[in-house]
């Protein structure tokens, strides 16, 4: 039987601003139902898991997914967070693919997590049109504290992707590339679809990161790990 620890993590999933001039004062962010697929868009197991086979609603539970359209820096992520919420997010870290001195002991003793916390896909909302279909590459990254009570990072942040957004760190890629993360956007109805680009090689390689008190200077490469994923959002 596999054994799931419950810690902390939050999920964030970022989306592009063709849509991010809402007038002020009729602002509203677009609140998201979210679903974590336990397969990847394969029908192969994924490594990113939903804590029940149930969608995460905006404002149900406590979690809050929106895409974030309003106030003076709209920046258009779609993001999921659930630190305040009951409904945590799986991870399986037992692939591992490069370890080193920083990566953790409960890596390789209980590498199956449930926990609360993050998901940033940056630049989502990238080539938005609400009447054709769209189709780019990205960046996302997880959020969460792990058994140890350390903040971690799980992250693509591939250097080579379509949307602008925040760039990686030289600890980002070591030794591996991360992957891409591929966006598709489909109008009608109108649905996100995000996953790890299926053409990178090595496939699916995100990186861990353990977080410092000040990230850029702290931060340290914990070890990468085959994290395939599958995620739809759609709006509530």
């Amino acid at each position: 039987m596999q054994r799931y620890t419950r810690c902390g993590v939050l999920l964030v999933l970022a989306l592009p601003a063709a849509t991010l001039a809402a007038a002020p004062g009729n602002c509203k962010n677009i609140p998201l139902v979210v679903t974590i697929s336990p397969t990847y868009v394969d029908g192969s197991p994924a490594a990113i898991l939903p804590d029940f086979p149930v969608s995460y609603v905006d404002g149900v539970d406590k979690v809050k997914a929106e895409i974030d359209l309003c106030g003076p820096n709209p920046s258009g992520n779609f993001t999921m967070d659930t630190l305040r919420s009951n409904r945590t997010i799986g991870f399986d870290f037992s692939v591992v693919v490069a370890s080193n001195s920083d990566t953790p002991g409960w890596v390789f003793t209980t590498p199956h997590l449930f926990v609360t916390g993050s998901v940033v896909v940056w630049n989502a909302w990238f080539r938005y049109d609400p009447s054709v279909p769209s189709d780019f590459t990205t960046r996302a990254e997880f959020n969460f504290t792990g058994p140890d009570k350390n903040t971690y990072s799980l992250r693509y942040m591939n250097p080579f992707v379509d949307a602008p957004s925040v760039g990686p760190q030289p600890y980002d890629n070591l030794p591996f590339p991360t992957a891409r993360i591929r966006v598709q956007h489909v109008p009608v109805p109108s649905t996100w679809y995000i996953f790890p680009d299926p053409l990178d090689y090595p496939p699916h390689v995100a990186t861990l990161v353990r977080i410092g008190k000040k990230v850029t200077v702290n931060a340290v490469n914990a070890g990468q790990f085959i994290m395939p994923s599958y995620i739809v959002g759609t709006p509530k």
